[in-house]
């Protein structure tokens, strides 16, 4: 199942969309798009649940993520990123942060990335910036679409600004689609006066 592959979210969103999409992407901002072009590993290939025909290795990836979203894969999936980081940055992964994107919630978040993150820098010998990111609470906030406007809850997430400026630092989600999420949440990094010098994921959508 291990794919090991760089991407790009942005073009692999663009190749089969509307001209609609294609428009839209031309207002992304410029900082999103130079996060997408730092290097980029994922480690499975995630079929979502609207997709009917799958296989069972599919079927098995999906489970996966479903499984360390719930906090019941943590050590597993821990050793199979910890193994690729080594791989990809050799000795310099002992000076890089490795930075989890937040769950929904304060419960999410911890249930999912405590014990992972924990493993994941032991076994690398990465600086853990679990303590350094916090899901505080949520508060309402407008989410727009093609379809119109709806209230939404969303996280309100706490950084240590301390911890990460001057930090070069690689960032982790479950699991990518477009990347957006991924190229906030550096923005947001760098914005502290860190470096981020690419993105790690369990899945990429497909």
């Amino acid at each position: 199942m291990e794919k090991g592959k760089r991407l790009s979210p942005e073009t692999s969103w663009l190749k089969n969309k509307s001209t609609i999409d294609i428009m839209i992407a031309k207002f992304i901002p410029q900082s999103w798009k130079e996060q997408w072009c730092k290097r980029m590993d994922f480690l499975y290939n995630y079929k979502p649940m609207r997709i009917k025909e799958v296989t069972p290795e599919d079927w098995n990836v999906r489970k996966l993520v479903w499984a360390f979203k719930d906090g019941k894969a943590s050590d597993w999936c821990a050793e199979v990123v910890a193994k690729r980081l080594m791989k990809v940055y050799g000795e310099r992964v002992k000076q890089l942060v490795f930075a989890c994107i937040p769950a929904s919630s304060a419960i999410k978040n911890e249930q999912r990335y405590m014990q992972f993150s924990q493993k994941v820098c032991e076994l690398t010998g990465c600086i853990n910036a679990y303590e350094a990111i916090t899901v505080s609470g949520q508060r309402l906030a407008i989410h727009e679409s093609r379809e119109g406007k709806n209230l939404r809850n969303t996280q309100v997430i706490n950084f240590d600004n301390s911890f990460f400026a001057g930090k070069e630092v690689v960032v982790f989600d479950d699991v990518i689609t477009k990347g957006r999420s991924y190229a906030k949440f550096a923005c947001a990094i760098e914005a502290l006066g860190a470096s981020v010098v690419g993105g790690i994921f369990l899945g990429r959508t497909i």
